[in-house]
């Protein structure tokens, strides 16, 4: 199931919050997005990539 992630921005365009979905598609994240918005502009993102940080931790002891 795709993961995407909303970012909810404040008057100034910044990240004021951020909301991790699961959703079947990308149709459904774009509508409930909208539904989590009320009135304030967002950004849909579709995860692309999850990185496990126990593997990242241990390429940075090797490093």
């Amino acid at each position: 199931m795709p993961q995407y992630r909303v970012y909810i921005l404040d008057d100034q365009g910044q990240v004021n919050g951020v909301l991790n979905l699961d959703l079947t598609d990308d149709v459904s994240a774009k509508e409930r997005a909208r539904e989590l918005a009320e009135g304030h502009e967002v950004e849909l993102w579709r995860l692309v990539a999850n990185f496990d940080p126990i593997v990242l931790a241990a390429h940075r002891m090797r490093s």
